[in-house]
């Protein structure tokens, strides 16, 4: 994947990027993003080319990247509250009323550069009186005692928004994040309209300027196969893993970023959340992103059980997983509620085998054709992402769609989980 979302880039470019993406229309990122449609018609996810003699993986196991839309859905929209009215502005009469919501956390960042033990969220203090603004000059906020804040109506009903977002607050670096996807609600379809974008915010010493994308396929498709550990992992190297169970969810999952060269803690529920709308897209069908929750949860869990595929980072220390589709695609500024219900909604459930928890590996395809059926290509051990999303849409609830790609894998309900 590209990590872009980690670039510094001079704030002034940024916008004359926001007024191109209005004027010419979005970047090839977003060129796929489809609106949430109604109950009856689901649009499928974004943005990825899939040519036939190699498909596009988004996952570690056969790595690339998220699957790529079905037919040609119209771009999202750009607010540009430079030239229409704010929400703030209008009258109440004229603010739609399944408009797009944006809400989050601005977090003290800044003690993590001298204690890399901290956990992240909960051992950051949230920062109370923080400046939210959509730019260029939109709305703006300040954030409670908590650190929270919230947008509602941010832009017009069904369709997908996409935002510039900058959060200032004495004592830090400034932080900001371009094309913020906010997907619409649906008064329609309960289960999939409530996917407001919730960011999570963590200020630096140093101002910070990303770009949210969908990430893009890198990765050949042969690239970490399941089950691809290097023997150090198993055999009591360095980062030989410090947690295993088969019952209970980790606490925490170490996190390197491979273009910092750091290693974040996070807690591990926080993680699943925050890598799951970067692999599944928030807009398709509740089962489908159970489905999904339920592999990228075991995933990072069977990994936290194994240390990491290639033992510690450049910097001499051990981590679990990296965020890139080496593993899973992990953005920890970006959530949605839609994706979080998913993962609350089978969190106290896991699938093992021979009584383990396994590399539940995933893809998008499984035959490089992002129509495919329910259960085309299956193998048994790896899920396709634009598979669970056709059988969804076939009627299959979440552990249904799980029986048809995993072989020889049975359901449990968790009597311990953190």
């Amino acid at each position: 994947m590209s990590r872009g979302a980690r670039a510094i880039v001079p704030s002034t470019l940024l916008s004359l990027g926001a007024v191109l993406v209005m004027l010419l229309g979005p970047s090839p990122a977003y060129a796929g993003t489809a609106p949430l449609q109604t109950a009856t018609t689901r649009v499928s996810p974004a943005k990825q080319d899939l040519p036939s003699s190699s498909p596009l993986l988004s996952e570690a196991a056969t790595s690339s990247g998220p699957p790529s839309p079905i037919g040609t859905p119209p771009p999202p929209s750009l607010s540009p509250w430079g030239n229409s009215p704010s929400p703030q502005q209008q009258d109440a009469s004229s603010v739609p009323v399944t408009g797009t919501d944006l809400a989050g956390t601005v977090l003290d960042g800044r003690p993590l550069a001298t204690d890399p033990s901290i956990v992240v969220p909960d051992g950051l203090a949230p920062v109370a009186g923080a400046k939210v603004q959509i730019l260029p000059s939109g709305p703006t906020t300040t954030t409670g005692a908590n650190g929270t804040f919230k947008f509602e109506n941010l832009g017009p009903a069904g369709v997908t928004t996409i935002v510039n977002v900058l959060v200032t607050a004495p004592g830090t670096g400034s932080w900001e994040m371009n094309a913020v996807p906010l997907y619409p609600k649906s008064p329609t379809d309960p289960t999939a309209g409530n996917s407001a974008s919730v960011l999570t915010v963590i200020l630096r010493a140093a101002p910070q300027v990303q770009t949210y994308s969908p990430p893009s396929p890198t990765r050949p498709s042969n690239y970490h196969s399941p089950g691809s550990a290097t023997p150090d992992t198993y055999g009591g190297g360095p980062c030989y893993p410090v947690y295993s169970s088969n019952t209970t969810t980790p606490n925490t999952i170490r996190v390197y970023d491979p273009p910092s060269d750091t290693v974040t803690t996070y807690d591990f529920k926080f993680y699943i959340q925050h890598v799951l709308p970067s692999e599944w897209y928030s807009n398709w069908d509740f089962n489908a992103l159970e489905a999904g929750a339920m592999a990228t949860k075991e995933y990072g869990w069977y990994w936290v059980n194994q240390g990491s595929k290639n033992g510690p980072a450049p910097n001499g220390q051990c981590y679990d997983v990296d965020d890139t589709n080496s593993y899973q695609i992990f953005n920890p500024s970006l959530s949605t509620t839609a994706t979080t219900q998913a993962i609350a909604a089978t969190w106290d459930w896991l699938y093992r085998q021979n009584g383990a928890v396994f590399e539940m590996s995933f893809q998008a395809t499984l035959t490089g054709n992002s129509g495919e059926g329910c259960g085309a290509g299956t193998n048994g051990s790896v899920m396709s992402q634009y598979g669970s999303q056709a059988c969804a849409n076939a009627g299959y609830y979440w552990q249904q769609i799980l029986n048809v790609y995993y072989s020889g894998a049975s359901k449990v309900k968790r009597s311990l989980h953190k």
